[in-house]
Protein backbone atom coordinates (compact mmCIF):
# COMPACT_ATOMS: atom_id res chain seq x y z
CA UNK A 1 0.00 0.00 0.00
CA UNK A 2 1.08 3.28 -0.97
CA UNK A 3 1.26 5.80 2.45
CA UNK A 4 1.34 9.44 2.16
CA UNK A 5 1.49 12.42 4.57
CA UNK A 6 -1.01 15.10 4.14
CA UNK A 7 -1.20 18.43 6.01
CA UNK A 8 -4.13 19.38 7.60
CA UNK A 9 -3.25 23.07 9.29
CA UNK A 10 -0.12 21.36 11.93
CA UNK A 11 -1.31 17.95 12.58
CA UNK A 12 0.52 15.26 9.89
CA UNK A 13 -2.28 12.81 8.38
CA UNK A 14 -1.46 9.30 7.10
CA UNK A 15 -3.47 8.42 4.09
CA UNK A 16 -3.73 5.31 2.37
CA UNK A 17 -3.69 4.58 -1.23
CA UNK A 18 -7.34 3.06 -2.21
CA UNK A 19 -5.88 1.49 -5.23
CA UNK A 20 -6.46 -2.54 -4.91
CA UNK A 21 -3.79 -3.50 -6.88
CA UNK A 22 -1.01 -2.05 -4.43
CA UNK A 23 -2.58 -4.17 -2.15
CA UNK A 24 -1.35 -7.19 -3.53
CA UNK A 25 1.84 -9.08 -2.33
CA UNK A 26 4.97 -9.72 -4.79
CA UNK A 27 3.68 -13.33 -4.77
CA UNK A 28 -0.31 -12.69 -5.76
CA UNK A 29 -1.59 -12.50 -2.63
CA UNK A 30 -3.99 -9.84 -1.46
CA UNK A 31 -1.93 -8.22 1.58
CA UNK A 32 -4.39 -7.27 4.44
CA UNK A 33 -5.68 -3.92 4.36
CA UNK A 34 -4.11 -1.67 7.77
CA UNK A 35 -7.48 -0.61 8.30
CA UNK A 36 -9.26 -4.03 8.76
CA UNK A 37 -5.82 -4.74 11.06
CA UNK A 38 -5.73 -2.18 13.16
CA UNK A 39 -9.68 -1.86 14.58
CA UNK A 40 -10.17 -0.48 17.56
CA UNK A 41 -12.37 -3.20 19.00
CA UNK A 42 -11.98 -3.01 23.05
CA UNK A 43 -15.47 -2.37 24.82
CA UNK A 44 -16.18 -1.03 28.31
CA UNK A 45 -16.14 -4.70 29.68
CA UNK A 46 -12.21 -5.64 28.21
CA UNK A 47 -11.05 -2.74 29.64
CA UNK A 48 -12.23 -3.70 32.90
CA UNK A 49 -11.09 -7.17 32.42
CA UNK A 50 -8.19 -5.94 31.61
CA UNK A 51 -7.52 -3.83 34.14
CA UNK A 52 -8.88 -5.67 36.92
CA UNK A 53 -6.86 -8.63 35.53
CA UNK A 54 -3.67 -6.39 35.63
CA UNK A 55 -4.40 -5.54 39.00
CA UNK A 56 -4.95 -9.00 40.64
CA UNK A 57 -2.04 -10.48 38.51
CA UNK A 58 0.99 -8.26 39.86
CA UNK A 59 0.70 -9.56 43.28
CA UNK A 60 -2.20 -7.97 45.33
CA UNK A 61 -2.67 -11.46 46.76
CA UNK A 62 1.23 -11.74 47.75
CA UNK A 63 2.03 -7.74 49.00
CA UNK A 64 -0.41 -6.82 51.63
CA UNK A 65 1.33 -9.67 53.85
CA UNK A 66 4.81 -7.85 53.44
CA UNK A 67 3.16 -4.36 54.26
CA UNK A 68 1.95 -5.85 57.19
CA UNK A 69 4.64 -7.12 58.44
CA UNK A 70 6.34 -3.96 58.31
CA UNK A 71 3.97 -2.04 59.61
CA UNK A 72 2.83 -4.24 62.29
CA UNK A 73 -0.73 -2.67 62.63
CA UNK A 74 -3.01 -3.74 59.90
CA UNK A 75 -5.08 -0.45 60.45
CA UNK A 76 -1.96 1.74 58.85
CA UNK A 77 -1.59 -1.56 56.42
CA UNK A 78 -5.18 -0.60 55.04
CA UNK A 79 -4.60 3.25 54.91
CA UNK A 80 -1.27 2.02 52.82
CA UNK A 81 -3.07 0.27 50.40
CA UNK A 82 -6.17 2.94 50.14
CA UNK A 83 -3.67 5.72 50.02
CA UNK A 84 -1.66 3.74 46.80
CA UNK A 85 -5.39 3.02 45.01
CA UNK A 86 -6.38 6.89 45.41
CA UNK A 87 -2.77 7.65 43.38
CA UNK A 88 -3.57 4.82 40.85
CA UNK A 89 -6.91 6.11 39.86
CA UNK A 90 -5.94 9.64 40.02
CA UNK A 91 -2.63 8.46 37.45
CA UNK A 92 -5.18 6.27 35.14
CA UNK A 93 -7.52 9.33 34.84
CA UNK A 94 -4.74 11.69 34.11
CA UNK A 95 -3.57 9.25 31.46
CA UNK A 96 -7.23 9.17 29.92
CA UNK A 97 -7.18 12.62 30.08
CA UNK A 98 -3.22 12.73 28.12
CA UNK A 99 -5.31 10.81 25.47
CA UNK A 100 -8.09 12.02 24.67
CA UNK A 101 -6.46 15.79 24.40
CA UNK A 102 -3.36 14.32 22.46
CA UNK A 103 -4.47 11.30 20.47
CA UNK A 104 -1.93 9.75 18.94
CA UNK A 105 0.31 6.54 19.89
CA UNK A 106 3.66 6.12 22.26
CA UNK A 107 2.02 6.99 25.65
CA UNK A 108 3.76 9.06 27.95
CA UNK A 109 6.71 9.68 25.32
CA UNK A 110 4.46 11.04 23.00
CA UNK A 111 2.52 13.06 25.70
CA UNK A 112 6.25 14.20 26.87
CA UNK A 113 7.53 15.25 23.54
CA UNK A 114 4.27 17.24 23.05
CA UNK A 115 4.04 18.94 26.06
CA UNK A 116 7.97 19.51 26.71
CA UNK A 117 9.88 19.25 23.28
CA UNK A 118 12.21 16.24 21.87
CA UNK A 119 14.61 16.48 24.37
CA UNK A 120 12.97 15.24 27.47
CA UNK A 121 10.81 12.50 25.39
CA UNK A 122 13.79 11.11 24.13
CA UNK A 123 15.43 11.18 27.89
CA UNK A 124 12.13 10.04 29.45
CA UNK A 125 12.47 6.82 26.90
CA UNK A 126 16.23 6.01 27.38
CA UNK A 127 15.57 6.18 31.28
CA UNK A 128 12.48 4.27 31.50
CA UNK A 129 13.36 1.28 28.75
Amino acid sequence: AVVSTQSTGGEGQVVLNENKADLEAPNGDQAIDAREKMKKNITVFRGIAFVVGTVMGTGIFITPNSITEKVKAPGTSIMIWLAGGIMAAIGGLTFCELGTMIPVSGAEVAYIRKIYGKQPAFVSLWLTH
